[in-house]
């Protein structure tokens, strides 16, 4: 797995803090083998996309594939689930990266909070850190759920990594939890 360096090179010596090493987690309301089986699911409807890697922004789908619960309508946040790893990798607000070790079901090595300076800043975005991250991983196709970002956070991303093929994985994740275990 890639870790995104802190700063991600955006705003180099801004004072983040350092990383927690460990985090207790929470108790889950479901094993962490049901988490792995929504996962292989969400997974094996991405092959069918013919993308290499799924980015979820709904925050009902975050907490269904990985049992986070913070759900923020202000501030991006994203599930990355590249298939070649086991675990997706949760992108937050950096103030917010501790709730997502803590209730999150993946290693706490998975979870990443962006600087706090992207924030509102002109020309760079949050979605700046989370796909300068996919990038730095290889990826080079992304489906993500059009529906939950807005028009202009797309024409961002389409402008700001033209190499990166986007498909529309819109519903996607809300079909299958349609499936209960």
């Amino acid at each position: 797995m890639t870790q995104p360096p802190v700063d991600s090179g955006v705003f180099p010596g801004s004072g983040a803090p350092a990383r927690a090493k460990t985090l207790a987690k929470a108790k889950h309301p479901f094993a962490d083998a049901e988490y792995q089986a929504r996962l292989k699911n969400a997974r094996q409807a991405l092959d069918a996309l013919g993308a290499d890697s799924l980015m979820i922004f709904d925050g009902g789908n975050i907490s269904y594939l990985c049992g986070y619960m913070g759900e923020s309508s202000y501030v991006p946040q994203a599930l990355v689930i590249d298939p070649r790893e086991t675990f997706p990798n949760l992108y937050m607000r950096r103030q917010d990266e501790p709730a997502g070790m803590h209730f999150s079901f993946m290693p706490n090595d998975h979870v990443f909070g962006y600087p706090e300076a992207l924030i509102g800043h002109p020309e760079k975005s949050p979605f700046s850190f989370i796909f300068d991250a996919v990038v730095a991983q290889g990826l080079t196709s992304v489906a993500m759920e059009f529906d939950s970002m807005s028009g202009e956070t797309l024409k961002f991303v389409e402008a700001h990594y033209p190499n990166l093929r986007l498909v529309d994985a819109s519903g996607l994740i809300h079909r299958l939890r349609l499936i209960k275990s």
